[in-house]
């Protein structure tokens, strides 16, 4: 499919791939120069490429960072904002599960191979916390905070510690993200959707 054919985007109204690639060289400057004719008489371009004259560039930092040395930043530990309490013993943490899917998992799912070996949403758990709730391996579990609840399948491990379950955003199914919490930090002001308060639940069969 081509990147000019867009569909139902208001104001997104390209013929071309050429067309497309004219408005991002006049938005982003390190890609100034990357024009469909410029890309077709050098076999393609590497960025920055500032403006039509520009052969690309091979490869940056050659011989030093354009900044100069790294720099660092020292930052104090702050703990999460939402921590395990009695109602809410477990701290969930997210990301991403395996290397068979990626993100939101929109394009790996759709490999049969990929999915074959990663087909579901699970929760890992450590078996000590296993134990202690009488849960088994492959068990469904309510999984809630004060903000959700989804189901999802256990896997018993020891890739956590005790007390921290694990489970990724691959799959829409267990939209692991309704547990997850809003805040952010004061300085990156990255959310916090990492890191929540949980309870484990199991589920009734009855």
């Amino acid at each position: 499919m081509e990147l000019g054919r867009r569909v139902g985007c208001p104001g997104m109204d390209f013929d071309s791939d050429a067309e497309i690639m004219e408005e991002i060289s006049l938005l982003a400057p390190i890609y100034g120069g990357m024009h469909y004719d410029h890309l077709a008489e050098n076999h393609g371009l590497q960025w920055p490429c500032p403006d039509r004259h520009h052969p690309g560039t091979e490869f940056l930092h050659k011989y030093y960072f354009t900044r100069g040395k790294g720099q660092f930043t020292i930052t104090r530990h702050q703990e999460p904002c939402e921590e395990a309490s009695k109602k809410f013993p477990f701290t969930l943490v997210t990301g991403r599960g395996s290397y068979h899917h990626y993100h939101t998992a929109t394009m790996t799912r759709n490999s049969r191979r990929l999915v074959r070996e990663y087909p579901q949403a699970k929760l890992e758990i450590h078996k000590d916390d296993c134990a202690e709730l009488n849960i088994v391996n492959g068990e469904m579990v309510e999984l809630h905070s004060k903000r959700g609840a989804v189901r999802i399948c256990t896997q018993v491990t020891d890739r956590v510690k005790p007390g921290t379950v694990f489970s990724s955003f691959h799959f829409f199914e267990v939209p692991i993200n309704r547990l997850t919490i809003d805040a952010m930090d004061p300085k990156s002001k990255c959310p916090e959707f990492k890191v929540c308060a949980v309870a484990i639940r199991k589920v009734s069969h009855d």
